[in-house]
């Protein structure tokens, strides 16, 4: 049933791909595409890490199914670990996992959930509905820092361990190139 499945998919995706490759879509129906092929990610990323961590159960390899996921699609190892990651972590939060199934909450913005998770707890992710809204309409760029935020205002010391290790990382540097030049670097 599941290779059915696939197959058909993937006769979908490719008259799709068809479609678009010969012009035949307005800019409109472009925009839908986009759109609607946001939420088809959503599940078929879900689908890889679950069918992934399937594999990886069965036969006792330990890590979650990254290495299954990685050998199996290409992608890299850490993406394979980070999308693994992630959906364990959004499947202990079942409206943040729908969000993402459903393709209004993008894959990145889940992964910046998952590490407000390590954080807090799921109640306290799921309970915030500003903050979901938020990662259905932020870039993932700006979740990433509004989640880190947020994550810091609810850890027992408000963040200050943090703020601790950011400053002790301060430094700046000035040297001369062999070419002659000054260069200057820093972290603040």
């Amino acid at each position: 049933m599941a290779i059915e499945l696939v197959e058909r998919l993937d006769e979908a995706a490719s008259e799709l791909l068809a479609c678009v490759k010969r012009g035949e879509v307005s800019s409109e129906e472009a925009l839908e595409v986009l759109s609607g092929t946001k939420a088809v990610r959503g599940k078929l990323d879900t689908v890889q890490a679950l069918a992934a961590a399937s594999v990886a159960g069965s036969r006792n390899h330990g890590d979650g199914g990254a290495h299954v996921l990685a050998e199996s699609t290409g992608m890299s190892r850490r993406d394979a670990r980070s999308q693994v990651r992630t959906a364990e972590a959004i499947g202990s939060m079942p409206a943040v996992r729908e969000a993402v199934e459903d393709g209004r909450v993008p894959l990145a913005n889940a992964e910046h959930l998952a590490d407000a998770l390590d954080k807090t707890s799921a109640g306290e992710v799921e309970s915030d509905g500003e903050l979901l809204a938020k990662a259905e309409s932020l870039a993932p760029e700006q979740f990433a820092k509004e989640a880190k935020r947020w994550a810091a205002e609810r850890q027992a010391d408000g963040g200050e361990a943090q703020y601790r290790r950011l400053r002790a990382r301060r430094a700046v540097r000035v040297w001369d190139g062999d070419d002659g030049m000054v260069h200057l670097y820093g972290q603040f």
